[in-house]
Protein backbone atom coordinates (compact mmCIF):
# COMPACT_ATOMS: atom_id res chain seq x y z
CA UNK A 1 0.00 0.00 0.00
CA UNK A 2 0.94 3.36 -0.92
CA UNK A 3 1.90 5.87 1.65
CA UNK A 4 -0.82 8.18 0.31
CA UNK A 5 -3.03 5.65 0.23
CA UNK A 6 -2.31 5.06 4.22
CA UNK A 7 -2.99 8.37 5.08
CA UNK A 8 -6.56 8.42 3.53
CA UNK A 9 -7.41 5.07 4.76
CA UNK A 10 -8.77 6.58 8.28
CA UNK A 11 -11.07 9.09 6.42
CA UNK A 12 -12.41 5.68 4.05
CA UNK A 13 -12.96 4.06 6.98
CA UNK A 14 -14.89 6.74 8.92
CA UNK A 15 -16.69 7.06 5.50
CA UNK A 16 -18.09 3.70 5.58
CA UNK A 17 -18.89 3.50 9.32
CA UNK A 18 -21.32 6.89 8.69
CA UNK A 19 -23.10 5.40 5.42
CA UNK A 20 -24.00 2.58 7.36
CA UNK A 21 -25.02 4.43 10.46
CA UNK A 22 -27.48 6.46 7.80
CA UNK A 23 -28.37 3.19 6.26
CA UNK A 24 -29.31 1.83 9.51
CA UNK A 25 -31.42 4.87 10.63
CA UNK A 26 -33.06 4.73 7.17
CA UNK A 27 -33.74 1.39 7.33
CA UNK A 28 -35.01 1.59 10.93
CA UNK A 29 -37.82 4.69 10.10
CA UNK A 30 -38.93 2.50 6.70
CA UNK A 31 -42.02 1.41 7.25
CA UNK A 32 -42.85 -2.28 6.55
CA UNK A 33 -45.79 -4.70 6.25
CA UNK A 34 -45.18 -8.14 8.26
CA UNK A 35 -48.03 -10.65 8.89
CA UNK A 36 -47.55 -12.97 12.02
CA UNK A 37 -50.31 -15.92 13.58
CA UNK A 38 -51.51 -14.99 17.15
CA UNK A 39 -53.35 -17.07 19.44
CA UNK A 40 -56.99 -16.19 20.56
CA UNK A 41 -57.50 -15.75 23.99
CA UNK A 42 -60.83 -15.75 26.07
CA UNK A 43 -61.86 -14.32 29.36
CA UNK A 44 -61.79 -17.30 32.49
CA UNK A 45 -64.49 -19.05 32.05
CA UNK A 46 -66.46 -20.50 35.18
CA UNK A 47 -65.36 -23.61 36.75
CA UNK A 48 -68.19 -25.52 35.19
CA UNK A 49 -68.40 -23.83 31.87
CA UNK A 50 -66.98 -25.91 28.90
CA UNK A 51 -65.45 -24.49 25.81
CA UNK A 52 -66.59 -26.86 22.98
CA UNK A 53 -65.38 -25.04 20.14
CA UNK A 54 -61.94 -24.77 19.02
CA UNK A 55 -59.63 -21.62 19.35
CA UNK A 56 -58.18 -20.74 15.97
CA UNK A 57 -55.10 -18.97 15.50
CA UNK A 58 -55.61 -15.71 13.99
CA UNK A 59 -53.54 -13.80 11.24
CA UNK A 60 -52.60 -10.64 11.98
CA UNK A 61 -51.24 -8.44 9.30
CA UNK A 62 -49.91 -5.42 10.82
CA UNK A 63 -48.00 -2.02 9.41
CA UNK A 64 -45.10 0.24 10.93
CA UNK A 65 -41.97 1.05 11.71
CA UNK A 66 -39.73 -1.68 10.94
CA UNK A 67 -37.43 -1.70 13.66
CA UNK A 68 -40.95 -1.24 16.28
CA UNK A 69 -42.37 -4.16 14.65
CA UNK A 70 -39.16 -5.99 15.46
CA UNK A 71 -39.10 -5.18 18.83
CA UNK A 72 -42.57 -6.02 20.06
CA UNK A 73 -42.53 -8.94 17.94
CA UNK A 74 -39.27 -10.25 20.15
CA UNK A 75 -40.19 -8.04 23.23
CA UNK A 76 -43.63 -10.06 23.52
CA UNK A 77 -45.92 -13.00 22.22
CA UNK A 78 -48.99 -10.70 20.67
CA UNK A 79 -52.12 -11.98 21.40
CA UNK A 80 -55.52 -11.44 20.18
CA UNK A 81 -58.34 -11.27 23.60
CA UNK A 82 -62.07 -11.13 23.41
CA UNK A 83 -63.29 -8.95 26.25
CA UNK A 84 -66.25 -11.62 26.70
CA UNK A 85 -67.80 -14.38 26.14
CA UNK A 86 -71.71 -15.29 26.43
CA UNK A 87 -73.21 -18.95 27.54
CA UNK A 88 -73.80 -20.91 23.67
CA UNK A 89 -72.81 -20.82 20.23
CA UNK A 90 -72.21 -17.12 19.60
CA UNK A 91 -70.06 -15.55 16.47
CA UNK A 92 -67.64 -12.95 18.03
CA UNK A 93 -66.01 -10.14 15.34
CA UNK A 94 -61.99 -9.20 15.99
CA UNK A 95 -61.93 -5.69 16.05
CA UNK A 96 -58.72 -3.85 16.25
CA UNK A 97 -59.17 -2.66 19.98
CA UNK A 98 -58.83 -6.48 21.10
CA UNK A 99 -54.87 -6.23 20.34
CA UNK A 100 -52.39 -3.97 22.05
CA UNK A 101 -50.40 -2.53 19.31
CA UNK A 102 -47.36 -0.09 20.21
CA UNK A 103 -47.72 3.59 18.78
CA UNK A 104 -47.14 3.88 14.96
CA UNK A 105 -47.97 0.50 14.17
CA UNK A 106 -51.67 -0.31 12.34
CA UNK A 107 -53.49 -3.23 12.35
CA UNK A 108 -54.02 -3.61 8.09
CA UNK A 109 -56.41 -6.91 8.36
CA UNK A 110 -57.72 -10.00 10.61
CA UNK A 111 -58.29 -13.41 9.25
CA UNK A 112 -60.42 -14.82 9.94
CA UNK A 113 -62.53 -11.31 10.75
CA UNK A 114 -65.37 -13.49 12.93
CA UNK A 115 -64.99 -16.48 14.82
CA UNK A 116 -67.24 -18.42 16.27
CA UNK A 117 -67.28 -19.72 20.13
CA UNK A 118 -69.27 -22.30 21.76
CA UNK A 119 -69.82 -22.30 25.73
CA UNK A 120 -71.81 -24.07 27.62
CA UNK A 121 -72.69 -25.12 31.43
CA UNK A 122 -71.57 -28.39 32.42
CA UNK A 123 -74.39 -31.25 33.71
CA UNK A 124 -74.40 -34.30 35.62
CA UNK A 125 -77.14 -37.03 35.05
CA UNK A 126 -77.36 -40.94 36.09
CA UNK A 127 -77.73 -43.11 33.47
CA UNK A 128 -78.42 -46.87 32.46
CA UNK A 129 -75.32 -49.29 31.59
CA UNK A 130 -75.49 -51.51 29.45
CA UNK A 131 -73.22 -54.18 28.02
CA UNK A 132 -71.82 -53.94 24.22
CA UNK A 133 -71.97 -57.81 23.01
CA UNK A 134 -70.29 -58.88 19.50
CA UNK A 135 -70.95 -61.99 17.71
CA UNK A 136 -72.31 -65.23 19.23
CA UNK A 137 -71.11 -68.13 21.35
CA UNK A 138 -70.86 -71.29 18.95
CA UNK A 139 -73.23 -73.73 17.82
CA UNK A 140 -74.29 -75.86 20.42
CA UNK A 141 -73.67 -73.14 23.57
CA UNK A 142 -76.84 -70.49 24.24
CA UNK A 143 -76.51 -66.82 25.94
CA UNK A 144 -77.43 -66.53 29.20
CA UNK A 145 -78.07 -63.85 31.70
CA UNK A 146 -76.09 -60.57 31.58
CA UNK A 147 -75.23 -58.88 34.55
CA UNK A 148 -73.61 -55.03 34.76
CA UNK A 149 -72.40 -53.57 38.01
CA UNK A 150 -73.41 -50.45 38.95
CA UNK A 151 -76.29 -50.87 36.86
CA UNK A 152 -76.47 -47.09 36.79
CA UNK A 153 -73.56 -44.45 36.73
CA UNK A 154 -73.03 -41.01 36.67
CA UNK A 155 -72.03 -38.69 33.74
CA UNK A 156 -71.15 -35.19 33.04
CA UNK A 157 -70.83 -33.15 30.18
CA UNK A 158 -72.75 -30.22 28.17
CA UNK A 159 -76.42 -30.30 27.77
CA UNK A 160 -76.11 -30.23 24.32
CA UNK A 161 -74.45 -34.43 25.04
CA UNK A 162 -77.06 -35.12 27.74
CA UNK A 163 -80.02 -34.08 26.09
CA UNK A 164 -81.97 -37.46 25.28
CA UNK A 165 -79.26 -39.28 27.12
CA UNK A 166 -80.44 -42.78 29.18
CA UNK A 167 -77.97 -45.29 28.47
CA UNK A 168 -74.65 -45.63 27.54
CA UNK A 169 -72.63 -48.35 26.58
CA UNK A 170 -69.50 -50.34 27.75
CA UNK A 171 -66.57 -51.22 25.23
CA UNK A 172 -67.31 -54.32 22.94
CA UNK A 173 -67.28 -57.30 24.43
CA UNK A 174 -66.86 -60.58 22.18
CA UNK A 175 -68.76 -63.79 22.01
CA UNK A 176 -67.09 -65.49 19.72
CA UNK A 177 -65.66 -68.78 20.63
CA UNK A 178 -66.56 -68.35 24.16
CA UNK A 179 -67.86 -71.49 25.27
CA UNK A 180 -68.28 -70.66 29.18
CA UNK A 181 -69.43 -67.80 31.28
CA UNK A 182 -67.20 -64.44 30.64
CA UNK A 183 -66.15 -62.05 33.39
CA UNK A 184 -64.39 -58.63 32.36
CA UNK A 185 -63.76 -55.51 33.82
CA UNK A 186 -64.22 -52.96 30.58
CA UNK A 187 -64.71 -49.23 30.66
CA UNK A 188 -67.65 -47.04 29.16
CA UNK A 189 -67.79 -46.27 25.48
CA UNK A 190 -68.44 -43.08 25.38
CA UNK A 191 -69.68 -42.01 21.82
CA UNK A 192 -70.82 -38.07 22.71
CA UNK A 193 -68.44 -35.83 22.25
CA UNK A 194 -67.32 -33.62 25.71
CA UNK A 195 -68.62 -36.61 28.20
CA UNK A 196 -66.90 -38.36 31.13
CA UNK A 197 -67.86 -40.42 34.37
CA UNK A 198 -68.16 -38.48 37.08
CA UNK A 199 -65.98 -41.55 39.34
CA UNK A 200 -64.11 -43.99 37.95
CA UNK A 201 -65.27 -47.18 39.89
CA UNK A 202 -65.07 -50.49 37.76
CA UNK A 203 -67.67 -51.52 35.53
CA UNK A 204 -67.47 -55.54 36.13
CA UNK A 205 -69.74 -57.06 33.46
CA UNK A 206 -70.33 -61.12 33.79
CA UNK A 207 -72.16 -62.91 30.70
CA UNK A 208 -73.80 -66.82 31.12
CA UNK A 209 -72.83 -69.23 28.69
CA UNK A 210 -74.33 -72.75 29.09
CA UNK A 211 -74.46 -75.36 26.36
CA UNK A 212 -77.73 -75.23 24.66
CA UNK A 213 -80.32 -77.58 25.79
CA UNK A 214 -83.57 -78.89 24.49
CA UNK A 215 -86.55 -81.04 24.76
CA UNK A 216 -87.96 -83.58 23.51
CA UNK A 217 -90.51 -86.37 23.70
CA UNK A 218 -90.21 -89.75 23.66
CA UNK A 219 -93.76 -91.65 22.53
CA UNK A 220 -94.47 -95.52 23.03
CA UNK A 221 -91.03 -96.59 25.59
CA UNK A 222 -91.54 -99.91 26.47
CA UNK A 223 -91.97 -100.63 29.65
CA UNK A 224 -89.81 -103.33 31.04
CA UNK A 225 -90.92 -106.44 33.82
CA UNK A 226 -87.83 -106.94 36.34
CA UNK A 227 -87.05 -109.60 39.24
CA UNK A 228 -88.57 -113.00 39.92
CA UNK A 229 -92.32 -111.71 39.71
CA UNK A 230 -94.81 -114.46 40.39
CA UNK A 231 -96.39 -115.83 37.28
CA UNK A 232 -100.05 -114.51 38.28
CA UNK A 233 -98.64 -110.91 38.37
CA UNK A 234 -99.34 -108.52 35.16
CA UNK A 235 -97.83 -105.08 34.10
CA UNK A 236 -101.35 -103.10 32.96
CA UNK A 237 -99.35 -100.76 30.97
CA UNK A 238 -96.79 -101.48 28.42
CA UNK A 239 -95.10 -98.32 26.98
CA UNK A 240 -94.98 -94.75 28.52
CA UNK A 241 -94.25 -91.58 27.01
CA UNK A 242 -91.37 -89.59 27.95
CA UNK A 243 -90.11 -85.97 28.25
CA UNK A 244 -86.42 -85.50 28.53
CA UNK A 245 -83.88 -82.19 28.38
CA UNK A 246 -80.90 -81.98 27.85
CA UNK A 247 -77.70 -80.86 25.38
CA UNK A 248 -79.03 -80.60 21.89
CA UNK A 249 -76.28 -82.70 20.60
CA UNK A 250 -77.23 -85.33 22.91
CA UNK A 251 -80.87 -84.77 22.80
CA UNK A 252 -81.83 -85.29 18.87
CA UNK A 253 -79.46 -88.23 18.94
CA UNK A 254 -81.05 -89.85 21.72
CA UNK A 255 -83.42 -93.14 20.54
CA UNK A 256 -86.00 -94.76 22.07
CA UNK A 257 -84.23 -97.86 21.98
CA UNK A 258 -81.60 -96.69 23.85
CA UNK A 259 -83.79 -96.01 26.88
CA UNK A 260 -84.69 -98.59 29.27
CA UNK A 261 -87.67 -98.14 31.38
CA UNK A 262 -88.75 -100.90 33.53
CA UNK A 263 -90.46 -102.22 37.06
CA UNK A 264 -89.53 -104.47 39.83
CA UNK A 265 -91.99 -107.24 40.60
CA UNK A 266 -89.51 -108.61 43.58
CA UNK A 267 -91.81 -107.51 46.28
CA UNK A 268 -95.11 -108.93 44.54
CA UNK A 269 -96.21 -112.06 46.37
CA UNK A 270 -99.33 -114.77 44.85
CA UNK A 271 -100.10 -115.22 48.11
CA UNK A 272 -101.22 -110.99 48.78
CA UNK A 273 -103.48 -110.90 45.44
CA UNK A 274 -104.82 -107.63 44.15
CA UNK A 275 -103.92 -104.29 42.04
CA UNK A 276 -100.78 -102.29 42.95
CA UNK A 277 -99.35 -98.23 42.09
CA UNK A 278 -96.00 -98.85 40.60
CA UNK A 279 -93.68 -96.17 39.63
CA UNK A 280 -91.68 -97.07 37.01
CA UNK A 281 -87.58 -96.40 37.00
CA UNK A 282 -86.20 -94.76 34.31
CA UNK A 283 -81.84 -95.44 32.99
CA UNK A 284 -79.50 -95.56 30.40
CA UNK A 285 -80.07 -92.11 29.64
CA UNK A 286 -76.82 -90.50 28.70
CA UNK A 287 -75.04 -88.12 30.89
CA UNK A 288 -76.93 -84.76 31.04
CA UNK A 289 -80.20 -85.52 30.37
CA UNK A 290 -82.65 -85.46 32.72
CA UNK A 291 -86.37 -86.31 32.71
CA UNK A 292 -88.87 -84.06 32.94
CA UNK A 293 -91.90 -85.54 32.85
CA UNK A 294 -93.54 -89.45 32.06
CA UNK A 295 -96.67 -90.51 31.31
CA UNK A 296 -98.36 -92.21 33.20
CA UNK A 297 -96.28 -91.36 35.88
CA UNK A 298 -97.09 -94.36 37.51
CA UNK A 299 -98.10 -98.14 36.34
CA UNK A 300 -100.62 -100.88 37.58
CA UNK A 301 -99.42 -104.22 38.72
CA UNK A 302 -102.47 -106.78 39.04
CA UNK A 303 -101.11 -109.62 41.28
CA UNK A 304 -103.92 -112.39 40.60
CA UNK A 305 -104.30 -115.93 42.80
CA UNK A 306 -102.35 -119.06 41.94
CA UNK A 307 -105.71 -120.35 40.23
CA UNK A 308 -106.00 -117.30 37.79
CA UNK A 309 -103.99 -118.16 35.27
CA UNK A 310 -102.06 -114.89 34.16
CA UNK A 311 -102.21 -113.00 31.17
CA UNK A 312 -100.00 -113.03 28.32
CA UNK A 313 -97.11 -110.50 27.44
CA UNK A 314 -98.85 -110.06 24.14
CA UNK A 315 -102.61 -109.22 25.64
CA UNK A 316 -100.34 -106.88 28.23
CA UNK A 317 -98.87 -105.16 25.25
CA UNK A 318 -101.97 -104.87 23.56
CA UNK A 319 -103.85 -103.34 26.65
CA UNK A 320 -101.00 -100.89 26.89
CA UNK A 321 -100.92 -100.06 23.70
CA UNK A 322 -105.18 -99.19 23.61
Amino acid sequence: MTPQRRRNLPAVILSFVLTLILFLLVDAERRDIQTMVVPLELPALDEEQMLLSPLPEISLTLEGRRNVLRRWSLAETPSLKLPEIHEGEHDYTLRDAQIRLPAGVTLRSIVPATVRIHVETRERRMVAVRANLRGSPPEGYELGDIDVQPARVEVSGPRSSLEGLDTVFTQTISLSQQRSTVEREVDLALHRPFLSRTDDSAIRVRVDISVEETVRVLEAVPVERLGSWPSTASVEVGAVRLRVRGPRSLVERLETEEVFVSVSLDQFDSSRPGTYTVAPAVRNLPEGIEVMDLQPRDVRVRVAEHEEAPESDDETGEEGDE
